[in-house]
């Protein structure tokens, strides 16, 4: 069973849904693309049962990397699990630089994810999951959308990809006047 798992996701695509749903409720998420400073392993014990994530490995700078493949060594010692994503080739990472042997370590199980364009019948239940979360983290109230409002959530491009969904729903929940999210505030 491996601790690691590689998706490969176009941009803007739903790599955070998807590692979230591997994250143990109460443990630790720590993104590896947050730091600037050498991974230690007193954050990796404090991490531990956790999940250790990076939206795009063609991003991380040259530390980053390092920390990336440094943790990849620990991941059993501390009962951690990897979830990176790309929608970059091993040859493109590995001409930006990237180290042979930790990519090959990277791509040994990999998973391919759709497009948030290509779940369009999906967006309303994908907007109603991140306001439970964004309720279950106390970072809005408690919301619904109408069942206007989720058609109207099927319309736009979402050029922004999952990243511009979640934006769009984290500022809906706080400005909705009731428990329920009507069509107008999101056609704003």
């Amino acid at each position: 069973k491996s601790r690691i798992l590689m998706l490969r996701s176009p941009a803007g695509g739903i790599v955070e849904l998807a590692a979230r749903s591997l994250q143990v409720p109460g443990k630790a998420w720590l993104d590896l693309a947050e730091s600037s400073q050498p991974l230690s392993l007193d954050a990796m014990q404090a991490a531990s049962g956790g999940v250790l994530y990076c939206e795009e490995l063609g991003r991380l700078n040259r530390l980053q990397q390092k920390n990336l493949v440094f943790a990849i060594d620990r991941l059993e010692k501390y009962g951690l699990r990897l979830v990176a994503a790309t929608h970059h080739s091993n040859a493109e990472l590995g001409a930006a630089g990237w180290d042979e042997a930790g990519l090959g370590r990277l791509f040994e199980v990999w998973l391919g994810l759709p497009a948030l364009a290509e779940l369009k019948e999906e967006i309303p239940d994908l907007a109603a999951h991140l306001l439970d979360l964004l309720a279950d983290a106390g970072e809005a109230p408690l919301r619904h959308l109408s069942t206007a409002a989720q058609n109207a959530l099927r319309q736009p491009p979402w050029p922004g990809g999952y990243a511009g969904l979640k934006a769009a729903v984290r500022s809906l929940a706080p400005a909705a006047l009731g428990d329920e999210i009507e069509r107008a505030a999101v056609e704003r």
